[in-house]
């Protein structure tokens, strides 16, 4: 079953230290692009993450947020760096030489340089098997809120297909009468006009069918009847539909076009407006799926 391109899925874990926290936030794209929101030291999973998702999606604007939380009551382990140590107090020690400083150079003052304290270094791929858990976590929940919200979208674009097809038959009968009509009508027309002459009758029949061929509407139908049957294979099929929606409904509003320009029985035209209202419709369901 297709699946919707708007969604939002959220996953967390925690263990003994951390808590992972993973959102993903998903809105319609042409494309399959990935936005990661990672705190700095962890950009380099930005491609894995990427990776993850266009694994499960293939179309869709993804924004990807990752946390990693120190659980209360959890000591941050921090490290001496005795270089820097070392280098400040030598600064501090030429400082004072060349001021004339009598004081001497106590631990507090080395304090002030907080980068001689640095967080010990954490166990990246321990912390990407974790983040990854938790990513495809909330990956499965956007798919099943995406899934719910496409099964919607697809039951209304086969209730509005059912309808163009009612629309597509009505105009199908109209447009066999509507010949006749016209044919009608131009006899009585010329009639009119004549009074007691008599037109040449190949003349006639001339004129009758170059306006029934201006009118017609034949081939039309069947290319319309073509795209609607080609629309219902679509919507019976697994896996994403949208792009293949999208180019069948685009030949549907063309032909629909034509037979408006065409039309020239109100009945017909009043269909014409109906199955392009219903178009529109379905279009704009389309953009939201897969």
């Amino acid at each position: 079953m297709s699946r919707s391109m708007t969604g939002y899925g959220r996953a967390e874990k925690t263990d003994a230290s951390r808590q992972y926290v993973v959102e993903v936030k998903a809105v319609n794209s042409r494309f399959c692009e990935v936005k990661t929101h990672c705190p700095r030291e962890f950009l380099q999973w930005d491609q894995e993450i990427a990776k993850t998702v266009r694994r499960r999606f293939h179309r869709g604007r993804f924004d990807v947020y990752v946390q990693i939380l120190q659980e209360p009551g959890q000591e941050p382990s921090l490290n001496l760096d005795k270089i820097a140590a070392k280098h400040y107090y030598k600064l501090c020690q030429t400082l004072k030489e060349r001021l004339n400083i009598t004081e001497e150079i106590r631990l507090e003052h080395l304090f002030q340089f907080k980068d001689i304290f640095v967080q010990a270094k954490t166990n990246q791929e321990e912390l990407w098997h974790h983040v990854r858990g938790v990513l495809e976590s909330a990956l499965s929940r956007l798919e099943e809120m995406s899934r719910a919200e496409g099964a919607i979208l697809l039951e209304d674009i086969t209730k509005r297909h059912g309808s163009i097809v009612k629309l597509l038959e009505a105009i199908d009968k109209i447009h066999h009468k509507s010949v006749q009509q016209i044919t009608s009508r131009l006899q009585q027309r010329i009639e009119k006009l004549l009074g007691d002459k008599r037109l040449d009758q190949e003349r006639l029949e001339q004129e009758v069918a170059l306006l029934a061929d201006r009118s017609d509407i034949t081939e039309e139908i069947v290319r319309l009847k073509a795209h609607l049957a080609k629309i219902n294979k679509i919507l019976n099929k697994q896996g994403p539909v949208g792009r293949e929606l999208d180019f069948v409904i685009q030949e549907l509003h063309r032909e629909t076009n034509t037979i408006g320009q065409k039309a020239q029985d109100y009945g017909l035209a009043d269909s014409v407006i109906q199955i392009k209202s219903e178009i529109e419709k379905i279009r704009e369901q389309v953009q939201n799926l897969e």
